[in-house]
């Protein structure tokens, strides 16, 4: 208790009301001294998630310092001065209690920013997808409608206002918006779905349900959008994803395996084809060596002998033009063994006798 001697009391209360503000000033200052502090020296050197917490908080916890002194100020005037109506300090603690809960309020929305960043940055990384700049968005503008109706509601039940007929209004009203958007929420969950469970990620290339073939180029909220080898765009709603087969050439190893199917003549010498397209094969620089390629005498039709050359190569951006380069090559090699390709044949039986040179 800070008393001054030959004063009046009016005089000695007001000196000491005002002491009690200037140190709630002085160390909400001295805090946001030592924030500021901890934010430059300690984690000045990397923008990490301490630093952007930090400097998100320091307002809040200034203010909050603050209002806590005033609030201790308010409780020695009420201890000191019973004699004032009560509905004054009444008043007071009202004001304080509105100022601690916007604080509190405001330090939510401060600190869920830098966590939201965070964890979205953490998904791009992960899916190399830019869902996670929908997702932040969204995200917060949610969460900010969920902590404000939660500050109203607790607002008004301070002040004893019935609080039913509001909660009965909003589950009402979020009943109806989701019914209305049912769709779009079940892509949104898709999404969310899609980006932790990770059936594919940008620049793969994958076949839809459908049977369309094309590379990942975005994994949206409510959609995704894939790349034909036409250089066209499609379009998926992610709901619809979720629930069809989808298969991915890139995971979890870009190498894929094919086949090329060649038909020679039925006099042909089957080693000797083999022989050539294995050295084919391994003559190509696109085609691994491990597994190594492989040649197989696959059937007998009525134009010749088929054979199938199964080899992998190291990514699926190679198949076309190996197999380009492949077709070409045996052409070529082909002819210079004078090996002939199978073209379809027709065996006419003629019965009696008839002369063709009629």
């Amino acid at each position: 208790m800070f008393t001054f001697l030959l004063l009046p009391v009016w005089v000695e209360e007001t000196i000491i009301s005002a002491l009690i503000v200037i140190i709630a000033f002085v160390l909400a200052k001295l805090v946001n001294w030592i924030l500021e502090f901890l934010e430059k020296v300690w984690f000045g050197g990397e923008s990490n998630l301490y630093q952007k917490l930090i400097s998100s908080l320091r307002k809040p916890i200034y203010y909050l310092v603050f209002v806590l002194g005033l609030g201790y100020l308010f409780n020695r005037w009420e201890e000191n001065y019973p004699g004032i109506d009560p509905r004054v300090f009444k008043i007071l603690h009202q004001i304080i209690y509105l100022a601690q809960v916007t604080i509190a309020t405001y330090f939510l929305l401060k600190i869920i920013h830098p966590l939201l960043e965070l964890y979205s940055e953490r998904v791009q990384q992960r899916t190399g997808s830019r869902a996670g700049e929908e997702f932040l968005i969204l995200s917060k503008r949610v969460i900010i409608i969920i902590i404000f109706v939660i500050t109203l509601v607790a607002v008004l039940d301070h002040f004893n206002i019935d609080v039913k007929g509001l909660l009965a209004v909003l589950g009402i009203s979020s009943l109806a918006f989701a019914l209305a958007a049912q769709d779009t929420l079940s892509n949104m969950i898709s999404g969310f779905v899609l980006m932790i469970d990770k059936p594919f990620r940008i620049g793969d290339r994958v076949k839809l349900a459908s049977g369309e073939i094309g590379d990942v180029y975005e994994i949206g909220l409510r959609s995704t959008k894939f790349l034909t080898l036409e250089n066209s765009m499609i379009i998926v709603p992610n709901a619809e994803l979720g629930k069809s087969k989808v298969t991915n050439f890139s995971y979890p190893d870009p190498k894929i395996g094919t086949k090329m199917e060649i038909e020679v003549a039925f006099d042909s010498d089957v080693n000797k084809i083999k022989n050539v397209l294995l050295e084919l094969a391994k003559g190509q620089p696109l085609i691994v060596k491990q597994p190594p390629p492989n040649a197989f005498l696959t059937a007998i039709t009525d134009k010749g002998m088929r054979f199938s050359l199964v080899y992998n190569v190291a990514s699926y951006n190679d198949e076309f033009k190996t197999q380009e380069e492949l077709r070409c090559n045996i052409e070529k090699k082909f002819k210079q063994e004078k090996i002939e390709i199978a073209l379809p044949q027709t065996i006419v039986h003629l019965k009696g006798d008839i002369d063709l040179k009629k």
